[in-house]
């Protein structure tokens, strides 16, 4: 049976077939009898992890999908804002345990900064994703989603109006609904409390 899982490849082989035998990947794909653009992803996560090549897909099995929702449930934004005259989609997840981060870059890329706002904590960690592959992402995990859900689908809708449509003042004044409603979605779950004034004494 063909494999199609990244982590169920002998890397080794394909790192000896690619660097010794310099073999194009579709060679390599037929003689390890795996999809050549899977064992692409694989060696170079291999050479460096977090990298994830830009037009390869990404790979989650079930268990990933589902954890990676909890994430992002819990500690994660998906965001649509303002970048120059148009509008583009952002996804991240903050986490003061950086592993945790490593583990989810290495699955979908993405690029992760560290910051420290008080000398007394520990730092934070943010994984950073943008546009297509947040689309990637949460087409996968979306199903596993409870409490950003809504906010999943809302970014989806709002990516396909982007790419092969003109950028008409019709198509802007949809992607601004969008991020509308997917500010008032957050709202749903975070309902921005009135501020308490003390009566004048």
């Amino acid at each position: 049976m063909p494999k199609n899982y990244i982590y169920d490849i002998d890397y080794d082989e394909v790192t000896r077939l690619r660097e010794e035998e310099e073999l194009t990947w579709p060679v390599i794909g037929e003689r390890i009898g795996a999809p050549h653009k899977i064992l692409n992803i694989g060696y170079h996560r291999r050479k460096k992890p977090g990298f994830v090549p830009r037009n390869l897909p990404i790979v989650l099995t079930n268990m990933d999908a589902a954890y990676i929702a909890g994430l992002i449930d819990g500690e994660g934004s998906i965001t649509i804002a303002e970048s120059g005259q148009d509008f583009r989609l952002s996804l991240t997840i903050t986490n003061t345990y950086r592993p945790v981060l490593e583990w989810v870059q290495e699955r979908t890329g993405g690029s992760l900064a560290s910051r420290r706002n008080d000398k007394n904590r520990r730092p934070i960690h943010v994984l950073s994703i943008n546009n297509k592959r947040v689309t990637q992402i949460l087409r996968k995990i979306a199903p596993y989603m409870i409490i950003k859900r809504q906010q999943a689908q809302i970014a989806l809708d709002f990516q396909l109006t982007k790419g092969w449509q003109e950028r008409t003042d019709e198509i802007l004044e949809k992607r601004a609904g969008y991020k509308e409603r997917i500010s008032q979605a957050k709202q749903y779950y975070f309902p921005v409390q009135p501020r308490v004034t003390k009566p004048p004494r």
